[in-house]
């Protein structure tokens, strides 16, 4: 019973969803929306509104009067790489993870990213992505899950040749300490 008590334990580490918004009205609901939506519920959420000259700098306003777990930082606009690093300044999460304002996540994908750095005792964790058209139909995934667990380097090579890993920022997870480098 004491190793199951510290395992649960330890799955409860806050981690920080880091959202870079820019003109994404269209889409900017379900993306916030499948963030609430997740299993895993020690999460915080910010918006960093980067100078969106839309109806998104409202819309961000709007979630966080009506969820706690919700800051909207409001900048001018520097592009997606700035508005992530201001994200990541005001992070108070164990982990963070960055989601682009026209994607959406599965469910399950902060507990899967979070179980597997428990599971290998891991810096980081990545997960696969999937690309769509707006007017496809989205079918539930029936490929083979693969879990690689890689040294430094290994990572490195693999983002560099496109293997098993992707260079974006997205579908990853990774102590704040070192995002903040």
């Amino acid at each position: 019973g004491r190793k199951v008590k510290k395992k649960e334990q330890e799955l409860n580490d806050m981690v920080s969803v880091i959202v870079p918004v820019y003109k994404v009205e269209e889409y900017i609901h379900q993306c916030v929306d499948s963030i609430l939506n997740q299993s895993y519920k020690d999460f915080e959420i910010i918006l960093v509104d980067d100078g969106s000259p839309d109806n998104c700098p409202n819309i961000c306003e709007q979630y966080k009067k009506s969820y706690s777990n919700i800051t909207v930082l409001h900048k001018s606009n520097g592009g997606l790489s700035d508005a992530r690093n201001a994200g990541t300044k005001i992070a108070k999460g164990e982990y963070i993870t960055y989601i682009d304002s026209d994607d959406f996540i599965d469910a399950n994908y902060l507990l899967t990213l979070v179980n597997l750095i428990k599971k290998y005792d891991a810096d980081i964790a990545v997960t696969g992505m999937r690309t769509f058209w707006k007017e496809e139909w989205i079918a539930k995934y029936k490929g083979t899950v693969k879990e690689y667990c890689f040294s430094g380097k290994e990572a490195l090579k693999n983002m560099l040749r496109q293997n098993a890993l992707d260079t974006s920022a997205c579908a990853m997870l990774l102590p704040n300490k070192i995002a903040r480098n």
